[in-house]
């Protein structure tokens, strides 16, 4: 049996990429289109494309490492190579929809969950989804504000959007340790409130080797086009940028990290200046997709195999 996923409407599947091409073109008004082609024209870019490799391959690994932990809260018996399977499977569809990638994921975990679970597994794998995320953005936001008080850089509009950020990320686990009872029932949100604040901390601090490795991967790409952030301001800045690009507006934070990325590395950004920072995002974003419909195409037979044996043992759960 194949995996089948409902399609969203077409507009709302071109809509993240008009918003990009919007973006973008916004950015890259600031300088003639032949500047972007020079700093394209001066990359290595096999070199290049063997850094986006390793980078793309790290960031596998490190997300399903800290996924594991976030899914095993509605389907214990999820294993990590599994896991790694179900992951490379939905980056076909995340390649194009950050949506779209969420919903494969959430449909192979359904698989996986006790079939005592499956009148409620879809809304339950929904909320541990809701917990992957809610666990993601809050690292970045505690990673970014630590930079923030460690390098003393309280300038700029990064330090001061991280404190609502902050005092929002405490309120919530605030929430979740009263548990008031009209959220705590609903089903969709029962997996955030059977995490808990400790839960939540822990899963943060899980998926810190995911998280370093995005900021790592930020600096690589932007130091191969000239664009040289001192190490003192690498946390702090790319924090930032990796805060904005995380947003699911449009496909791999293309647009939304350009936005951000001109703002915070202008002055570093030498003699390429705009131009270096906006070919550095949109050659990585291609790369990356690339790199993702690859994995996704690789592990598609794989999890489809997986699927048709846990249909076989339990058929009930189809």
């Amino acid at each position: 049996m194949s995996i089948e996923v409902k399609k969203a409407p077409l507009w709302r599947r071109l809509l993240p990429w008009i918003i990009a091409g919007g973006l973008i073109a916004f950015v890259a008004s600031r300088f003639p289109l032949d500047q972007l082609k020079e700093q394209l024209a001066l990359v290595d870019a096999p070199l290049f494309a063997v850094s986006m490799f390793g980078l793309t391959l790290s960031n596998f690994l490190a997300d399903t490492f800290a996924s594991l932990r976030v899914y095993r809260y509605v389907a214990p018996a999820l294993g990590f190579r599994e896991l790694l399977i179900f992951r490379g499977a939905a980056y076909l569809p995340a390649a194009f929809n950050f949506h779209a990638g969420q919903a494969w994921m959430a449909y192979l975990v359904r698989k996986r969950m006790p079939t005592e679970d499956a009148e409620r597994s879809a809304v339950r794998v929904a909320g541990a989804a809701l917990v992957s995320y809610a666990t993601f953005m809050g690292g970045i936001v505690a990673l970014a504000a630590l930079s923030v008080l460690a390098s003393q850089s309280f300038d700029g509009w990064p330090a001061k959007t991280l404190l609502p950020l902050t005092l929002a990320g405490v309120g919530y686990l605030g929430v979740l340790q009263l548990r008031p009872r009209f959220l705590a029932e609903r089903e969709f949100l029962r997996p955030l409130f059977e995490a808990g604040p400790i839960g939540h901390i822990s899963l943060m601090a899980a998926r810190l080797p995911h998280l370093l490795t995005l900021l790592f991967g930020l600096y690589v790409i932007y130091a191969f086009f000239g664009v040289e952030t001192p190490p003192s301001q690498v946390p702090v800045v790319m924090s930032a940028i990796l805060l904005v690009s995380a947003i699911p507006i449009t496909p791999q934070g293309l647009g939304t990290r350009e936005l951000a990325a001109v703002s915070l590395l202008g002055p570093w950004a030498g003699e390429g200046g705009d131009a270096a920072i906006v070919a550095a995002g949109g050659a990585s974003a291609a790369m990356t997709i690339l790199l993702q419909l690859t994995l996704g195409l690789a592990f598609t037979p794989a999890a489809n195999r997986r699927i048709a044996e846990l249909e076989a043992e339990t058929p009930e759960s189809s």
